[in-house]
């Protein structure tokens, strides 16, 4: 994201790296990223990809700090709560937290159709089963116009709601809903291609 024209350079090192650490020449990404952050400190795409590089690289901590750095310099930027909460989700298995850094990116950016499946997600691995079906609704008449990765993401929540919530009911003793939940669960199944 271009803050003005004076990022090309930046944007074009960054770029760079990214095709660096594709090709696992970490050494040389690093290089390119400390020139950058020293050509654009203030520059919260730096610190976004300072962050990617350190959490490529297993260095999670750092990863942390620079996702919270990017953060502190650009805070009313969609995308980078929803990364930070992607890191959080994945690389620290931080449930709760990741959920406050997606509703954040919802917050600032309600049309994002990657944000909402990721909070929608998040809410499921919480057990917010009505809050995770409100916002899979939301997406029920726009998610056909997505890429084919988030549409299998969409339906494979639509039917992880549906078994993870059979799944406490029938823990809770309650099993003549578990069954409910579980003849919707395979409702749907049926009606995917």
């Amino acid at each position: 994201k271009f803050r003005d024209k004076s990022d090309r350079v930046i944007v074009k090192q960054l770029h760079e790296v990214q095709n660096h650490l594709v090709s696992s020449e970490y050494d040389r990404a690093y290089e390119i990223l400390q020139e950058a952050q020293r050509l654009a400190p203030d520059y919260f795409e730096v610190a976004r990809f300072m962050a990617y590089f350190y959490q490529k690289s297993g260095n999670f901590s750092d990863a942390r700090e620079q996702y919270e750095l990017a953060i502190v310099l650009s805070p009313n930027t969609s995308q980078l709560h929803y990364w930070f909460g992607k890191f959080l989700l994945h690389s620290e298995e931080n449930i709760d937290e990741a959920v406050i850094q997606f509703e954040r990116a919802k917050h600032l950016d309600d049309e994002s159709v990657e944000v909402s499946l990721a909070l929608a997600r998040g809410y499921l691995f919480q057990h917010k089963f009505h809050e995770t079906q409100k916002l899979l609704y939301d997406l029920q008449s726009i998610i056909e116009n997505a890429d084919g990765h988030l549409i299998n993401m969409y339906f494979d929540t639509v039917i992880q709601v549906k078994y993870r919530s059979a799944d406490d009911l029938a823990r809770s003793g309650e099993y003549e809903k578990a069954l409910v939940s579980l003849e919707e669960m395979r409702e749907r199944f049926e009606t995917l291609d």
